[in-house]
């Protein structure tokens, strides 16, 4: 039986990465595909969100979410992964992890991020209610690698699935013989 196919979807708040994964998850399963959806928020809630938002913290919730993956890379399935943090060493141990895995970053400017604040953590950080937001008053690096950028400020939710979809098939599904893309 092959590995899943892991595609790791990441970038700061705002970006989009829970709206693309879950339209993503619903076309692949649409087409007769197994899906496991593990966004970030959610496996901070099944841990009794027992961390907090600093580097370190941060970077345990990272290690945690590998830990899962790597438990369920033996299913033949897709493995969707939303999360914020983009860490050099995390993400290059994820290519040293999984078999087929394939990297999506999602950016936008500063900007639009402040005018979607969907979870309103950059209005908190900029009225001293909080800390500890990445790309606000903790640093973000962005990524040297990844396999496929997405500037979501010009592009669909739609536009960016069909280009995930578009890089992922050739990669990847041909590969496992999954049909219906």
């Amino acid at each position: 039986m092959s590995s899943a196919l892991i595609v790791w979807i990441y970038g700061l708040s705002g970006v989009g990465k829970s709206t693309i994964g879950r339209e993503l998850a619903n076309f692949l399963r649409g087409n007769q595909l197994g899906v496991v959806e593990i966004d970030g928020d959610v496996v901070r809630d099944i841990f009794g969100n027992d961390l907090g938002f600093d580097l370190q913290s941060r970077q345990e919730q990272i290690r945690r979410i590998q830990i899962l993956v790597k438990a369920l890379e033996s299913q033949q399935s897709v493995i969707l992964v939303t999360a914020l943090y983009s860490n050099e060493a995390l993400m290059k141990r994820n290519r040293e992890l999984y078999t087929n895995y394939f990297e999506v970053y999602l950016s936008a400017p500063y900007e639009i991020l402040c005018a979607r604040d969907t979870k309103g953590l950059y209005s908190a950080v900029m009225n001293g209610e909080t800390k500890n937001v990445v790309g606000a008053d903790l640093e973000w690096n962005p990524p040297n690698t990844y396999d496929l950028n997405i500037d979501t400020s010009t592009t669909s939710a739609n536009d960016a699935i069909a280009k995930i979809l578009s890089n992922i098939k050739f990669m990847f599904l041909d590969k496992h013989h999954w049909k219906g893309l």
